[in-house]
Parts: structure tokens; sequence; C-alpha cells
């Protein structure tokens, strides 16, 4: 009886805290999410290009970082009648096909939102795939095929996929328009070095071009009073106001991003490239080919630590190309070969049900084991989103205050709703250049820290790194789901994609 007690008294505090625990999240949310709310209700119809008609806006924005958030905040800038925008990217163009970025977006409901403002919804969606569902196909080794088709949390709303690069050409070429070209520079194969506050009103930003780049002087000079931060999580920009917040007596901690513990962080990733409409099995008899709209899923014979399978995602009507993401841990086998033969060699046998040598060359194998893969990073996010002096400041935005694994496919999407939120703060204040940035502190902070949170607590073993911890969360997940249906005002259903 003692041991059903203390087992009884064991099993309501667990229940407890876990309830406390999310009862404690969700009174967090609101707060949040209004904020949003109400920072947006300005900006709710189409902005109409504004006349500058403030000194301030003829001193110059750089922007460093011309990935999305980059780009979409020189049109911001732009369309809010700013000059001398200038955008520093490392790339050496926006049609560049990075192959360890050579991945999928879909843009949902919270993008969707920016891309109206800007005029660019139909061109998104002349170049992409619409739906509200995800259709799966796994391709077992048996050569067993199994369809799915798995709502997305708001059925209601429409996605677009589309490659990473074609959404930065969207951006791009509306960058080079007639109405903009004039207004927006874009500088490739270029790095910021470092930037000068300078006595006066303006800061001056040092580049350089890279190294395959001739010149006499290798260091270039910008003026501007506003600094734009889309350059990443290891962000330079960040980085100096660190150091400005040192030199004037803070700590410097706000510029620190703090990490979260994560099921997908550390994992490693790369990429393949595959033909449009490559043949889903080696079956002599069968003739059904990929179709654009759908996902496929090979899974290999391994099990256990070198348990493999390859991701290929949708992709827009104008793809000539798919990708094939491998994720896993640093100690599967995929990860150890030095030469593309070898390689090749193991696909062929850890995938028997599909015709690796029409899927993929010697040539991107030789690639592939040569590239250093990417990183899942921690779950992270800075408390400190701009710096403001007397007429001037900087703001960051996108990967630079909030970054995390692709869990839910909100990187792209978060940093568009950074760009929605920074252009209602600039439409409230009138365009004034410190009260904007202090807005957009307060009323983005809080969504920074949810946005964490929630990529936390949603589906980080949906790489199936674990069998066990797959399970477990799965239990979780009906777990929470039953408590949301039986109290739904006490607790939310497990999130597994965040729309809203």
């Amino acid at each position: 009886e003692k041991r059903m007690l203390f087992k009884l008294k064991l099993c309501v505090c667990i229940i407890t805290h876990y309830c406390l625990s999310i009862d404690s999240f969700r009174m967090n949310m609101p707060v949040s999410m209004n904020m949003v709310k109400n920072s947006s209700k300005v900006g709710e119809n189409k902005f109409k290009e504004n006349v500058a008609g403030n000194d301030l806006k003829k001193k110059g924005v750089v922007i460093v970082g011309g990935g999305p958030a980059g780009l979409s905040a020189a049109l911001l800038f732009a369309k809010r009648g700013w000059n001398n925008i200038t955008v520093l990217e490392s790339s050496p163009s926006p049609s560049y096909f990075d192959a360890s970025k050579g991945f999928s977006y879909r843009i949902n409901k919270k993008g969707l939102k920016q891309m109206e403002r800007f005029d660019l919804r139909e061109k998104l969606m002349n170049n992409s795939f619409g739906d509200s569902t995800f259709n799966l196909t796994t391709i077992k080794p048996n050569k067993v095929k199994e369809n799915k088709t798995i709502p997305f949390s708001d059925k209601d709303s429409q996605g677009y996929w589309l490659f990473r690069q074609n959404f930065i050409e969207i951006l791009y070429n509306e960058v080079c328009s007639d109405r903009f070209k004039d207004k927006i520079n874009v500088i490739y194969n270029s790095q910021c070095k470092d930037i000068v506050r300078k006595n006066g009103e303006n800061y001056s930003v040092v580049y350089e071009y890279a190294k395959n780049e001739s010149s006499d002087d290798p260091h270039k000079f910008l003026e501007a009073n506003l600094i734009v931060g889309a350059d990443g999580l290891f962000s330079v920009v960040r980085s100096k106001l660190k150091e400005w917040d040192i030199e004037n007596g803070g700590s410097g901690k706000g510029f620190e991003m703090k990490p979260f513990k994560s099921g997908s962080s550390g994992l490693q990733y790369k990429v393949l490239t595959l033909p449009f409409d490559f043949k889903l099995t080696n079956d002599e008899n069968e003739t059904e080919r990929a179709v654009s709209n759908r996902s496929y899923v090979p899974i290999s014979i391994h099990k256990g630590r070198n348990f493999l399978r390859l991701g290929i995602l949708p992709v827009g009507p104008n793809a000539t190309y798919r990708t094939a993401n491998i994720i896993t841990w640093p100690r599967n086998r995929v990860w150890s070969f030095k030469t593309g033969k070898e390689f090749f060699e193991y696909l062929e046998m850890s995938f028997p049900q599909i015709p690796v040598g029409e899927w993929i060359t010697l040539e991107q194998c030789e690639d592939f084991v040569k590239r250093e893969p990417g990183v899942f990073p921690q779950p992270q996010f800075c408390k400190k989103l701009v710096w403001t002096e007397k007429n001037r400041g900087a703001v960051l935005l996108g990967d630079a205050i909030h970054c995390f694994p692709p869990d839910l496919g909100q990187g792209v999407n978060s940093a568009l709703e950074d760009i929605t939120v920074l252009e209602d703060c600039f439409e409230q204040n009138s365009d004034d250049l410190v009260d904007s940035l202090k807005m957009f502190q307060s009323s983005r902070e809080n969504d920074v820290k949810a946005l964490i949170k929630l990529v936390v607590l949603g589906y980080p073993w949906q790489y199936k790194q674990n069998s066990f911890r797959d399970k477990l969360w799965a239990v979780n997940f009906a777990f929470r789901l039953a408590l949301s249906k039986l109290f739904p005002k006490v607790f939310y259903p497990q999130i597994m994609s965040a729309q809203k």
C-alpha cells in the first residue's frame, strides 16, 4: 500500500509540474501574439510608396546580408521612400546555388502577408507549388510505396513550396525593377569587416570584396545612419552591437544568443541534386515517375545508428531538378566516405529499391563527399534586437535574432514576419528612426522568445534519429492532445507546425 501510495503521489507531482509548465507557457503566449496583432493593424493593407520628406532618410541604410530578410528589408525601406540603400552579400550572385543551402521553403500565412505588401504574391504563386496538405510517398526497401496525406495545422491556409534560390530571385528582381533600381544597390561577393561609430550622425561601414576580386584598395567604406543586421547566426552586426554596449558600460549580454536544448540540434545534413521526374523504383515493370507536388522518402535497409533516408520535398512548376536531404547524426556511416565511388556504391547497397544510377551521378557523389556537412543549430535567440542613438541606430533581423533547426519550417516565415512588424513600427511612428526601432524591440521581443519555445516543444524527433525518443514523443503528443480536448481553455495541443 505504501508503495502504491508513493507511486500515486509521484504521478500527481509529475502531472502537476507538467500542467503548471504548460500553463505558464500558455500564459506567456497571448502577450506575444497580441503585440503582433496590435502592431499589425496599421499595415493591414498594402503600403503605397512614401515620399521621403525626412533628411534622415537621405543618409543611407546599409544592410548586411542579402538573404530573404536582407532583400526584404531593402524593399521595405525603398517603398517607404528611403534612398542610398546598400546590401552587402557574400555569395557571388542571386542565382547562385549553394549546395549547403539547397533546401526548399514553404511560404505560409506569415510570409504571405509580407509578400502581399510587396505586391509579390502573384509572382510567388507562379513560381511555386501551393498546398494545404502534405502529400507524402514512402518508398520502402521492398519497393512497396505508401501514400499519405497529412494536413497542416491550419488546413485553410495555403502554403507555397519553392527552392530558396528561386525565392531569392523573386525578391532580387523586384529590387532591380524600375521602381527601386535607383534606390537599392546590392553588392555581391562582399563582406562586412567593421562598423565604426563616428562623431555625428553617421556610421562608417567597412567592407571588402572576395579574394578573387581585384582591387588596389581591398577596403571600401559606406556611410549610413541605419544599419540592418540580416547576416545570420554568426552576425557581424550583432557582435559589433555587443561591443558598443560594453563600451557604453553595459554587459553586452543582451546581444548574446541564448541557446536551448533540442532533440534535432547537432544533426548533420547535406543535399543531393536529382532529376526533376526521377523514376520511383528500379522495378523494370514500374513506369511511375515523381511529380512536383509530392514529397518522397526512400528508406534504407539499415537499422539503428546507420539508419538512413532521403527527404525529397515538393517544388514549383518551373523547377528543372529536385533535391534530396540527408539528415542524420555525425556518427552515421554515410559521412565517413572519402571518394565518390565509395559513396555511390554505399547508396546502391543501402537503397536497393531505387535506380541510384538514374538519380545521381558519380560526379555528384564526388562533390558530396568533398563538401562539409551543415549542422542543425540549437534553438536560440537574443534579447536585444536594436541599438539606438541620437538620429541613428541598428536593427537585427532573421537568424541574427532567432535561429533554430527547421523542425517547424519557420525560418524564412519568421524572418518575413520580422519585416512586417518593423514596417508597422515605422508606419506608426511616421518613419522616426529611433522611436520606430524602440517600438520594434517592445513589439517583437516576446514573439522571438515564444517562437524558440515553440520549436523546443515542437517535433524535433521527426528525423528518426532516435526511435525510443520518437516513440516517447508520440506518447507525449497523444497525452497533450487528450488534455487539450478535455481542457481546451487550459492546454494547447502539441505544436507540429506554426502557421499563424
